[in-house]
């Protein structure tokens, strides 16, 4: 696969490297449903679907990102 090369400055950078940091302590908390939302799944099929809905979203920003 060929590597193209993007020109950003030095904060932006920055920026975006705090962002996939923070998005990868992110990923380790799991997620609970509270409040006022309700559903009929149990927490493991809960969990479950969100990894699909998550795997989906990786999938296709993948495929958008190729397209660039």
């Amino acid at each position: 696969m060929e590597e193209r090369l993007a020109l950003v400055t030095e904060g932006r950078l920055r920026y975006l490297e705090a962002l996939v940091a923070a998005a990868e302590q992110g990923a380790d908390r799991a997620f609970k449903l509270a409040g006022s939302m309700s559903s009929t799944l149990t927490d493991d099929e809960l969990e479950q679907a969100l990894r699909g809905v998550k795997q989906d979203q990786t999938t296709r920003s993948s495929s958008k990102a190729d397209e660039f």
